[in-house]
């Protein structure tokens, strides 16, 4: 071979050589960038994954379940009044409320194994973390990721106290992106409290529903009246003598002629027996009781050549000691209405009260003395009454704010809140958890009511009353508490509530009569 050839052959050869090697460097970075781009394409992958899961935070789960399970508590209230949630097994006396909620949480679709009587409220799963999962995903495909799978497990839910719920549980989520090569595991613990305040009281329906007039009273509470002793009436002062009982506004002779001539029939006038006379009759025989604030003068009369002592009980009516001396008496002054003596008594001495007829606020008292002014007419020489255990000026307030808003009261016989979802509610007691109202009004048809005792747990137990209450709706003088048309129908207590209240003193049992 010639020495041309050679030179000529090793340079095809190397030439090749080169070409081989750049053609397999250039192979071996085509590998290289399509594995980088496959590193950043999971990494992106990974990156948007964990972007969607950090927007899934802890507050953002506990926030959508209190929404969730707000308005579960608030279906399942409304769905007992005619389909009590079933009690559970014993010792587990809320496992089928707690497996309710449970299910409406995961699915918003109860099932009737849960009901008294097996009916289950309409599903919701647009309400539930199922349903608020599934909408979410709609959301996650437009940037490659959905919700693999969820559970919710170790579910609780109880009452913590009179008006609060409570309810835990923990939940795993797991997310991946379309292609399925890429996925990530969050798991959330959460909790959170519901307060009832507001809802429909479901036994109380439930109840009243069964003679065609449900009444909806609503769970209200207020802190300061946290036992039936923290209502119970007041004695503001004793009084020296009187007749009769009346509750009523006060408005002092100073401002008699301030009161609307139509409203003064509800007012008790407050003064001295001469500021109450000086006002004249077409001013002070228009309201309906009265407070003297001064001792009577004593006067005298003869007979027989003997000097008797008596004394000015009011308007012009004179009471003698002697018994010849009625020739004093002037029958036809003597107020038939009722008052009290009551010295160094001032209006500022009474409770503040709501007047809803004129929207103002005022002062109110309920006075109580032993004899019926029936009693003194027919004897003109029957002393009035002396002070007694169940006379005096009395703060009802308390009492009547309770029974006219709608309070509900701690009372361990009562039901609780959980026990009110339940049937047959008032056959049970919720210990310290246990709540119970006063009813009362035109609502909670009189006709039917009147006769029992106006707590929830008593009323639909069919307690009988025993005695009115004094200065309490429909109770307000003795006229209106005398009278069965009274559209309210009369506030009336059995024996039993009038001393867990301390109503003793008020009742229409002691002093003059109510009816």
């Amino acid at each position: 071979m010639s020495k041309h050839n050679v030179k000529g052959f090793l340079f095809v050869v190397t030439i090749f050589l080169i070409l081989t090697y750049i053609l397999l460097s250039i192979g071996v970075l085509v590998k290289a960038i399509e594995a980088s781009e496959r590193s950043y394409s999971e990494l992106y992958k990974e990156s948007t994954i964990e972007l969607v899961l950090g927007e899934l935070t802890p507050a953002k789960i506990t926030e959508i379940s209190n929404l969730i399970m707000t308005r579960a508590i608030f279906k399942m209230n409304k769905h007992s009044i005619s389909h009590p949630i079933k009690e559970g097994p014993s010792g587990d006396e809320y496992y089928y409320v707690r497996n309710a909620m449970f299910e409406y949480l995961k699915n918003g679709t109860p099932s009737e194994e849960n009901f008294d009587d097996s009916i289950p409220p309409n599903s919701e799963y647009e309400g539930s973390m199922g349903g608020w999962l599934a909408n979410l995903n709609a959301s996650l495909l437009s940037v490659g990721a959905y919700i693999d799978n969820y559970t919710i497990y170790d579910f609780k839910f109880n009452q913590e106290n009179i008006k609060e719920l409570n309810y835990s549980f923990k939940m795993r989520i797991s997310l991946k992106d379309r292609s399925g090569t890429t996925s990530l595991l969050r798991e959330y613990d959460i909790s959170g409290k519901i307060n009832i305040t507001g809802l429909v009281d479901p036994a109380i329906a439930r109840e009243t529903s069964k003679h065609g007039a449900t009444v909806y009273r609503q769970f209200f509470f207020y802190d300061i009246y946290s036992s039936p002793a923290s209502v119970s009436p007041e004695r503001i002062m004793n009084i020296k003598e009187g007749q009769g009982w009346f509750y009523g506004q006060l408005a002092s002779a100073s401002d008699a002629t301030l009161v609307p001539q139509e409203h003064r029939r509800r007012y008790i006038l407050v003064g001295s027996y001469e500021d109450i006379i000086n006002l004249g009759a077409d001013v002070y025989e228009g309201f309906g009781g009265y407070i003297l604030t001064n001792e009577p003068d004593e006067e005298s009369c003869t007979a027989g050549g003997t000097t008797y002592t008596g004394e000015r009980n009011t308007f012009n009516a004179i009471r003698y000691s002697g018994p010849n001396c009625d020739i004093g008496i002037d029958e036809a002054t003597r107020t038939q209405k009722p008052f009290v003596v009551a010295p160094r008594f001032s209006v500022n001495n009474a409770p503040q009260c709501p007047d809803l007829s004129r929207g103002t606020t005022e002062r109110c008292v309920l006075f109580i003395a032993a004899k019926d002014p029936s009693e003194v007419q027919s004897n003109p020489q029957l002393k009035l009454s002396a002070p007694e255990e169940s006379t005096g000026i009395f703060d009802i307030e308390k009492i009547r704010d309770y029974a006219m808003c709608g309070y509900y009261i701690p009372y361990e016989e009562a039901p609780s809140y959980l026990q009110r979802l339940l049937p047959n509610s008032y056959n049970r007691s919720g210990g310290d958890l246990g709540i119970e109202t006063f009813l009362i009004g035109e609502y909670v048809q009189p006709s039917k009511y009147e006769k029992y005792d106006r707590l929830d747990r008593k009323m639909f137990n069919e307690t009988l009353m025993d005695q009115f209450i004094r200065g309490m709706p429909g109770c307000k003088d003795a006229y209106m508490c005398g009278i069965s048309e009274t559209p309210t129908g009369r506030f009336g207590l059995s024996e039993g509530s009038i001393g867990e209240y301390g109503l003793e003193s008020i009742d229409c049992g002691e002093g003059a009569r109510c009816e």
